[in-house]
């Protein structure tokens, strides 16, 4: 895959941060796109090169996503705790494994008390998605609406993270699956053409893609 093939240029070049944050990034993704067992094995991959904030931020989120809570918390609180004047590992990145680690544990409230602060920096990181996601849980769902649409507004963001091999997930396509499924119990019309939209996206996605496959069937119940 690409981002195999990128890894090993950016390790034959000494540079073990921007190897580990390749993967790191590939983690993150596939953990958003509930591939946990693919998320673990590229997380663990990306901390194996590099403890940096360049891949710790995203794989220890990545691994709190999946369940791996007490790695993830060690990882980004050791980070946090070296560099207390790094605002972003302190202020938004180790806040958001904190808010993963809640919602793996079903507690969305917690998590979107601990997101809430941190929603001024939602460019430079998952926040959209994850206050998104506890929303939902709460079954909030205009104000999912409104928590997904940063990663909605500015679509070409995810494209500033590179080739990462997760192509068919990025940030906009995954709020626009949550903005869907919010809508969905309000407005129907706006749903279906939400839904419509991520088809076009994932058009060229694998068949076993389940972001994909879980949008079919929700799209079928609203027909």
């Amino acid at each position: 895959m690409l981002f195999r093939s990128g890894d090993r240029a950016l390790q034959q070049q000494h540079l073990p941060d921007a190897a580990g944050s390749v993967y790191a990034l590939k983690a993150v993704h596939d953990a958003l796109a509930s591939n946990c067992a693919a998320a673990r094995a590229a997380a663990q991959h990306g901390l194996a090169l590099d403890h940096s904030t360049a891949t710790v931020p995203s794989a220890t989120l990545a691994l709190a996503l999946c369940g791996e809570t007490d790695t993830a918390l060690r990882e980004a609180s050791r980070l946090a705790t070296a560099d207390r004047q790094n605002t972003l590992m302190n202020e938004v990145y180790l806040p958001e494994v904190k808010a993963a680690i809640a919602m793996a544990q079903h507690h969305p409230a917690q998590a979107a008390e601990l997101l809430t602060p941190a929603s001024s920096y939602a460019l430079a990181s998952k926040i959209p998605q994850l206050l998104g996601i506890a929303s939902l849980e709460l079954g909030h769902w205009q104000q999912a609406v409104t928590d997904f649409q940063p990663g909605i507004r500015y679509r070409g963001l995810a494209l500033q993270e590179g080739a990462s091999g997760t192509g068919q997930a990025p940030d906009y396509a995954l709020c626009l699956l949550g903005t869907a499924r919010a809508q969905a119990h309000f407005d129907r019309a706006a749903a279906l053409h939400s839904y419509q939209q991520l088809f076009d996206i994932w058009k060229n996605a694998d068949a076993d893609f389940t972001p994909l496959q879980e949008a079919k069937r929700e799209f079928a119940a609203l027909n």
